[in-house]
């Protein structure tokens, strides 16, 4: 999120097999579909002390990397 946040274009030639742009894309967005919200919640809270912070994270992270990935990838 934060590279993408950035701008920072992906190397495509450090993955291990050849990859397009839009392969990459189409995979970060199956991989995001699958974060579950309660383990985030679970693996955020000993990191962070805003218990709210963290639920409303947990409900909204999988719609800001798919945006995210959509839009600046």
């Amino acid at each position: 999120m934060w590279y993408l946040e950035k701008g920072i274009k992906p190397n495509l030639k450090c993955f291990g097999k050849k990859m397009s742009l839009v392969e990459l894309k189409e995979y970060l967005l199956k991989e995001v579909k699958k974060i579950d919200e309660k383990s985030l919640v679970y693996d955020l809270e000993g990191l962070i002390e805003d218990k709210n912070f963290i639920k409303d994270l947990g409900r909204n992270l999988k719609k800001i990397l798919i945006r995210e990935v959509r839009e600046k990838l």
